[in-house]
């Protein structure tokens, strides 16, 4: 495999991939934390993660080893959103078969 294709399956391994994953169980528990509708759950857990991210980024800012990087927030909030949506999605299956 040639160096530029190497580089781009880390990229879409690591910082897409492993960025959305990382926050996919924070929006599923911050959406379960909450009272409310479906849509009030899924977009506080997208805001919550959202903020976590947001700071998590401006934290690295002052550190010299780490970098900051707009994807990071983007792909982070991607992750909070599929774990709220997956929380409210499995919430209205178990109401429903009950």
């Amino acid at each position: 495999m040639c160096p530029a294709a190497s580089a781009s399956v880390r990229f879409l391994v690591v910082d897409v991939v492993g960025n959305v994953a990382a926050f996919i169980p924070i929006g599923f528990a911050v959406a379960g934390s909450i009272e409310g509708n479906g849509g009030s759950r899924l977009w506080f857990a997208t805001g919550v993660g959202a903020l976590l991210s947001l700071f998590i980024e401006l934290v690295q800012l002052n550190i010299a080893t780490r970098a900051t990087d707009v994807d990071d927030l983007i792909f982070n909030t991607l992750g909070a959103a599929i774990g709220g949506g997956v929380f409210v999605a499995w919430e209205s299956w178990r109401s429903e078969s009950d």
